[in-house]
């Protein structure tokens, strides 16, 4: 509850306009240590926190991973990735997050989620 909460709370702090069009570049970082002070003065618990803050810090990396080009390692992007989250919780957060938005390419963004997905399970990075 709380990753859906807080996701997206770092949005406002690096919100620049371009061309006409709103960009929140890096808003997954900025969110991410909002959340950590806010669930700190919860008094979340330090590894519930970190589970939270951590599914916050990566939840656009799909998408990033999407648009990284054809010279992007997947399975060795997948494995770091696998690291420093738990996959299974951030390819559903991320599922979650794409399906509350309406915007062209929604469709081509989930397809890519399930593609990730079956790559990592391949790989036995889902544990």
């Amino acid at each position: 509850l709380f990753t859906a909460l807080l996701h997206d709370c770092g949005k406002p702090t690096v919100r620049t306009l371009e061309n006409g069009i709103v960009r929140t570049r890096n808003h997954a970082a900025e969110s991410a240590k909002q959340a950590e002070m806010i669930l700190g003065e919860l008094g979340i618990e330090p590894v519930v926190g970190k589970r939270i803050v951590d599914l916050i810090r990566f939840h656009s990396h799909p998408a990033k991973m999407l648009n990284a080009g054809p010279d992007l390692d997947i399975d060795e992007e997948l494995r770091k990735l696998s690291q420093s989250v738990e996959l299974p919780l951030l390819f559903t957060f991320s599922r979650a997050d794409n399906l509350g938005t309406i915007s062209d390419g929604r469709e081509h963004r989930l397809e890519w989620l399930d593609t990730l997905e079956n790559r990592a399970k391949a790989k036995s990075l889902f544990f």
